[in-house]
């Protein structure tokens, strides 16, 4: 006998990165305007129908590929299956394969956005470390050494976005701008160097962790500038 309430248990590519990416799961959240007038004695005197509505989506993806995992992610500022991606975060574990967030939104139809804006990439240094294997990844590509290795990290690739909502409140226009990196990696073992440095980036935090109940930690978090594509 079938299922009465059979629920869809496939994810779908929301971004239509195909390829190698393997979708995990997303989520859709939509949010509204509304412009209100108030009465004389403080009370509502009516709402509007809601306007200039923002469709924001996130996606996790894992990645089938051998080797070319920073290669093939896509540009922020690209507008992918309807959808401009703000945002790409990759995060690794000593245990499991790197997991791929990609964030983005649409505007519900109202003036979407298209192909055709500023759009930034994945440096060739951190392209270099994305394999795609399973492991935790040393973003600073500096610590390869004998008593530290790396327990887990985050590296984030964003941009900043402006929208313009014109005459009736609904997006008229949208522009990218000030791309930018950001990593953070957690290793067990003491760093040799504090505070850390790393060439071309600036380093925000730096941590040195000495217990008498479990190993010694060390943490590093930095951002760096990204030109935009020419």
């Amino acid at each position: 006998m079938a299922e009465p309430h059979a629920i869809d248990l496939e994810s779908s590519d929301i971004f239509s990165l195909g390829g190698s990416f393997i979708p995990q799961g997303s989520s859709k959240t939509q949010n509204n305007e509304y412009a209100t007038m108030i009465k004389a004695n403080g009370d509502w005197q009516k709402w509007s129908d809601t306007f200039n509505s923002i469709d924001n989506i996130s996606a996790t993806y894992k990645y089938s590929g051998e080797a070319d995992l920073g290669a093939d992610l896509p540009h922020i500022g690209h507008v992918s299956n309807g959808y401009l991606i703000t945002e790409l975060s990759i995060s690794t574990v000593y245990n499991d394969y790197p997991t791929i967030t990609v964030t983005g939104h649409n505007h519900a139809g109202e003036s979407d956005h298209v192909d055709g804006m500023v759009e930034f990439s994945v440096p060739a240094d951190i392209i270099a470390i994305l394999t795609g294997d399973y492991g935790a990844y040393d973003f600073t590509d500096k610590y390869d050494i004998d008593d530290v290795c790396t327990a887990d990290s985050t590296y984030t690739l964003s941009m900043e976005h402006i929208d313009a909502a014109c005459g009736d409140g609904n997006h008229w226009t949208g522009a990218n701008l000030r791309g930018k990196e950001a990593m953070s990696v957690n290793f067990i073992g003491v760093i040799p160097d504090y505070p850390a440095t790393i060439d071309g980036w600036t380093v925000t935090s730096t941590v040195i962790s000495d217990s008498n109940s479990e190993f010694d930690k060390s943490s590093i978090s930095a951002e760096r500038i990204v030109a935009r594509e020419a």
